[in-house]
């Protein structure tokens, strides 16, 4: 699992209780949810050019961490001439960039293929701006045949904004000659982590995961009650749910509280292994001072703080450790390529699903 998260988890039930977090700030930030699939395929989602074309969660295979997340299905081009096919598959997740000035990113993927089809299939990796729906950043990848290998990669700076959140997709594009026929695709990615470097301190990512512990849809908000800042500290919270929406943040600015209240966030039930929304932290200070924070999680049966309401106090303590090193030397052990030529990623007009559960490669 991600050794670099720090998260308490708070089941949306009409039992009160109290809770800490501890968000550990520092000047590399891993900023991918659930990296390595270890347990669910919680906060990855899939996008496919066609219907054959799948996304799975293995809970293990051989040679793996633990989970995996697989794109599988049997290609059959609609007809036996010799005109080219193209198609698509992507896991994908959205990633948040801290605030502050960005010094260094680097991508470990760690995959590989088990079955090609098609004349050429090419492994991709890129960063898409959901605003626009255009790659800023993309590298093709070298993924192990039969087994799993690593790719290093090193992302320009320049291609990302500071603090705003971008798709990562990790996939591949493949070509059948319709006079061929077609072929199974079975590609597994290990894991996934981006790694970012800053000169200041900074955390962007969960700090609370809130699970529904039944199919009802709740409506929730984060109210600010008192606080000890670091005058130096910036920092937005904000609730987002399984469907990737946002309430407005609670801010703060240089130590000064700009907003006390989220805006209401609707939580609906998730799909089997995801859950249900969480708390996130955007934010960065210059020095090892620690801030704390007690707020409150309302959530209500009806919008508006109508129905029946439940809150939950927690406390949010800043906590920022020793500055690390480089992150490359995390992975020496591993076999590591670098991945070559830029590829554009689309994924408009995809279909889009949750990954689907499975007991072994391919089920489902």
């Amino acid at each position: 699992m991600d050794p670099g998260s720090s998260q308490v988890t708070t089941s949306i039930s009409p039992t009160r209780t109290n809770a800490t977090s501890v968000v550990l700030m520092s000047n590399t930030a891993q900023i991918v949810r659930n990296p390595d699939f270890y347990s669910s395929p919680d906060n990855w989602f899939c996008a496919s050019s066609t219907t054959d074309l799948s996304c799975y969660w293995l809970p293990s295979d051989s040679g793996a961490s633990g989970g995996v997340g697989e794109i599988y299905g049997y290609l059959t081009p609609p007809s036996s001439s010799l005109r080219l096919y193209q198609y698509s598959a992507y896991l994908y997740t959205n990633v948040t960039f801290p605030a502050t000035q960005i010094s260094s990113i680097y991508l470990v993927v760690r995959s590989g293929y088990w079955s090609e089809a098609g004349i050429i299939t090419i492994y991709v990796t890129g960063l898409i701006d959901p605003s626009t729906g255009s790659t800023v950043w993309s590298q093709t990848l070298n993924p192990g045949q039969s087994s799993y290998s690593t790719d290093i990669l090193s992302v320009s700076t320049s291609s990302v904004s500071p603090g705003k959140t971008y798709i990562l997709a990790i996939g591949l594009t493949t070509y059948l000659l319709g006079s061929l026929g077609g072929g199974l695709v079975d590609y597994r990615v290990d894991s996934a982590y981006l790694y970012v470097t800053t000169s200041e301190y900074t955390y962007s990512g969960p700090a609370i995961t809130l699970n529904n512990t039944d199919s009802n849809t709740y409506y929730a908000h984060l109210t600010l009650y008192t606080s000890t800042l670091d005058p130096n500290l910036t920092v937005n919270i904000t609730l987002k749910n399984v469907n990737g929406e946002s309430s407005s943040p609670i801010e703060i600015k240089d130590g000064s509280v700009i907003s006390s209240e989220t805006s209401e966030l609707q939580l609906p039930p998730p799909p089997s292994g995801y859950t249900s929304g969480r708390i996130e932290v955007n934010g960065y200070k210059s020095n090892q001072t620690n801030s704390t924070l007690i707020l409150s999680f309302t959530y209500c049966s009806e919008p508006q703080e109508m129905g029946v309401c439940v809150s939950y106090p927690f406390k949010l303590v800043l906590d920022p450790p020793s500055k690390v090193g480089g992150v490359l030397s995390l992975y020496t052990r591993e076999q590591s390529s670098i991945g070559f030529g830029e590829f554009n990623i689309s994924l408009t007009g995809m279909y889009d699903s949750t990954l689907k559960m499975s007991s072994g490669a391919g089920d489902g």
